[in-house]
């Protein structure tokens, strides 16, 4: 799962899921509100308020990143968080 999608003004996270029929916008506002009530409010304002649902695909679910700094960030540490958070 070390890839990046460079083709988008701005880095992508792909984060696979298990393939069903949900709404995920719902999902990923579920999995927002989760992480803001688990992770201290600094941490929390600063690595994943700026994360942005964009689309799922082919199982994976694409997020915004705002720079490559906040994406290796998410990845190295909260990538599992994330990952449990929409399955």
């Amino acid at each position: 799962m070390d890839k990046c999608v460079w083709n988008h003004p701005s880095p992508l996270l792909p984060l696979p899921i298990m393939p069903m029929s949900i709404d995920h916008h719902k999902l990923w506002q579920k999995a927002i509100a989760q992480l803001e009530d688990s992770v201290e409010s600094p941490f929390f304002s600063t690595w994943i308020k700026s994360l942005r649902f964009l689309r799922c695909q082919n199982n994976e679910f694409f997020l915004e990143v705002p720079n490559r700094f906040v994406y290796e960030w998410v990845k190295e540490n909260y990538l599992e968080v994330l990952i449990e958070k929409i399955s």
